[in-house]
C-alpha cells in the first residue's frame, strides 16, 4: 500500500510547496523518516495557517497533526540537534523505533492509517545499518497522509549479476576506496554508489578523486596535489587568551509560535546590531531579494533584557552603494509605525547591486542610525575586481620577489672572494 492516493514523496513535496503547486494534504500527516529532509517536511507542514500563508497546499487544507516517525532512538537520530529541538518546539510528534509494515486503507481506498513493526535494533555489531524488526510487535498511527522522506537509493538494476562489474553482498558496486576504481578497468564511480549516503561535500571530494583516476585511465599521466603555503601576518592581531575553548554561540531564532505563522516565516533571525538597550534584527523575504520584485523587510526590536518591543514610530531609508561615486538614494526616509512589535517595510531593488538599508530610531533622547548591508540579484562584480586585483598585486609580487633573490644569487656566485654584492634595485 505504499502508493496510491495519500502518498507522497518528501522531496517531491517540498519541491511542490517551493514550485507554489496544489498539494492535497489531510488533517493528520504522517511523516516517515529522521533525517533532516524528514524535518524539513515536517515543519514545512507545520506551517498551515496564518495570515499571510501564500502556499496552495496549506491555504487549502488545514492540518491539526503532524507526526514523524524513524527507525532510529532520539540517540541515533540522523538529523542536527537544531532540527530536532525547533521541530519539538513547533509541535512536530516524535515516534521512534518504528519501521512501516503496510498502510493502511479503508474500503474507499483512503489512507486511514500506519502500521509499524517495532524495530529491535537499527545498527549491528560493526556500526552498519541491519535494521532488526520484531514482526509480532505492531503499532498502528491513525492518519490520513503519508510523506515519506526516508532517502533515495541507485538503482544499480542494469548491471548484469555475470558482468565484470562485480557487486559486493549489500548490492553496491565493489571499488576501491583510495582512486574509486572498479573491477571494469574502465568504469570508475563516485558519490553515493561508493560509499553510501553521506554530505554533499563527500560527494564533491569522491567526483574529484574519481576525475582523476579517468584521467590517469586515459592519458596515463597522474594529477598530484602540491600543497603551497603563503603566510601574510597581520600586524598587532591578537585574541583573548583561551578563546577557542568559548561556546559557539547559537544563531537566535524567533518564537515557536511566530515560525509556525507560514511558510514565509523567519527562522533564524542572525546575529543582533545594539544599540543602548535594545536589540535590533532585520530579516527579509525573500531572503534573496529579486530586482524589480517586492520585498519586505521586517524590523525586531526588543529590549535586551526584557524582551520588550519597541511601541515607536522608526523611520528607514534604502541606498544603492558604489565602490567609486555617491551612494544613490532607492527609498527616501519612511517612517514605519509597529505593528504587533515588528516593523515592516516593502522594497523594491530596481538592478542586482549592493544596498544599504539604515533604520532611525530614538535611544535615550537621541537619534541612532543602524546600517544593514542587502544584496539584491547576483553579487556586483567590484568585489570581484577588488579580490582579483589583490591577488594578482600578491602573486606579482612573488614573482618579482623570487627574480631578486635569483638575481642575487647569481651576483653572489660572480662576485670575487671577500665582496658583497649590492642588492639589486
Amino acid at each position: 500500500g505504499g502508493e496510491g492516493g495519500g502518498i507522497l514523496g518528501g522531496v517531491e513535496f517540498l519541491r511542490a510547496l517551493a514550485l507554489d503547486d496544489d498539494v492535497r494534504l489531510g488533517e493528520r500527516v504522517l511523516v516517515i523518516g529522521g533525517g533532516n529532509v524528514a524535518y524539513d517536511v515536517s515543519r514545512s507542514v507545520v506551517r498551515q495557517t496564518g495570515v499571510d500563508v501564500s502556499r496552495s497546499a496549506m491555504r487549502q487544507h488545514g492540518v491539526r497533526e503532524v507526526h514523524m516517525v524513524s527507525l532510529e532512538s532520539l540517540e541515533e537520530m540522523p538529523a542536527d540537534d537544531t532540527e530536532i529541538i525547533e521541530g519539538d518546539e513547533e509541535g512536530v510528534i516524535r515516534h521512534h523505533r518504528l519501521g512501516p509494515h503496510r498502510i493502511e486503507r479503508d474500503d474507499s481506498g483512503r489512507v486511514t492509517g500506519v502500521t509499524f513493526q517495532h524495530c529491535a535494533r537499527v545498527f549491528d555489531e560493526a556500526g552498519r545499518f541491519a535494521p532488526e524488526f520484531e514482526p509480532d510487535n505492531l503499532q498502528t498511527i491513525a492518519c490520513d497522509t503519508v510523506i515519506w522522506a526516508i532517502g533515495q537509493r541507485p538503482d544499480l538494476s542494469f548491471i548484469p549479476k555475470a558482468g565484470d562489474i562485480r557487486l559486493t553482498d549489500r548490492g553496491m558496486i565493489e571499488c576501491s576506496a583510495g582512486d574509486l576504481t572498479t573491477s571494469a578497468p574502465d568504469v570508475f564511480v563516485a558519490g553515493d554508489i561508493a560509499h553510501g549516503a553521506r554530505l554533499l561535500i563527500d560527494a564533491v571530494a569522491s567526483g574529484k578523486r574519481a576525475a582523476r583516476s579517468v584521467h590517469r585511465f586515459l592519458t596515463g599521466r597522474r594529477i598530484g596535489a602540491e600543497d603551497v603555503t603563503l603566510h601574510l601576518p597581520i600586524m598587532d592581531y591578537a585574541r583573548e587568551p583561551d578563546y577557542e575553548q568559548q561556546p559557539r554561540l547559537p544563531v537566535p531564532v524567533v518564537e515557536p509560535g511566530e515560525r509556525r505563522s507560514s511558510q514565509e516565516a523567519v527562522v533564524e533571525t542572525g546575529y543582533p546590531a545594539t544599540t543602548g538597550p535594545w536589540d535590533v534584527l532585520m530579516t527579509s523575504y525573500p531572503g534573496h531579494p529579486v530586482p524589480g520584485e517586492p520585498t519586505r523587510v521586517t524590523f525586531y526590536i526588543k529590549d535586551r533584557v526584557t524582551g520588550t518591543p519597541y511601541d515607536r514610530a522608526v523611520s528607514a531609508r534604502v541606498l544603492q552603494t558604489f565602490t567609486f561615486g555617491r551612494n544613490r538614494p532607492i527609498v527616501r526616509a519612511t517612517s514605519i509605525d509597529p505593528f504587533d512589535a515588528l516593523h515592516k517595510l516593502t522594497v523594491t531593488f530596481p538592478e542586482d547591486g549592493e544596498f544599504v538599508v539604515e533604520l532611525s530610531m530614538e535611544v535615550e533622547g537621541r537619534t541612532e542610525v543602524i546600517p544593514f548591508l542587502m544584496v539584491s540579484g547576483a553579487p556586483t562584480a567590484t568585489a570581484s575586481v577588488l579580490i582579483g586585483i589583490g591577488a594578482a598585486a600578491i602573486v606579482f609580487f612573488v614573482i618579482v620577489r623570487a627574480i631578486r633573490i635569483k638575481r642575487d644569487r647569481r651576483a653572489g656566485a660572480a662576485s670575487p672572494a671577500g665582496t658583497v654584492p649590492h642588492p639589486a634595485g
